[in-house]
């Protein structure tokens, strides 16, 4: 894990160290525009690479999408129900004060 993330930093570092001397090339005491020609690939496993256990992981079923979407719009109907109750009880704390907090005249 260690070294791991030593190697992330170092390679962070060196990508830095690769643009700030890409970016900096003077060239007849004006700046340029360098570009670098390193790239890195990396390989992303398209949906049909994945074998079924790790896709059932990854990705939710039609039923369960549908189960998460509901909840969430339960949820949601709640707390907008909370907030209008709030913003009522404040209306009325607004309109009909209690005697501790009415102005005196």
């Amino acid at each position: 894990e260690l070294v791991k993330q030593r190697a992330v930093i170092n390679a962070e570092k060196y990508r830095k160290a690769e643009r700030m001397r890409a970016q900096s090339q003077i060239t007849n005491g004006r700046r340029s525009v360098a570009f670098l020609d390193r790239t890195n690939v990396f390989f992303v496993p398209s949906r049909f690479d994945i074998p079924p256990r790790s896709k059932s992981k990854i990705w939710h079923t039609r039923d369960e999408f549908i189960e998460m979407v509901m909840r969430n719009m339960d949820e949601v109907e709640q707390e907008m129900q909370q907030q209008a109750e709030i913003q009522a009880r404040l209306d009325d704390i607004r309109n009909n004060p209690p005697p501790s907090l009415r102005r005196k005249r």
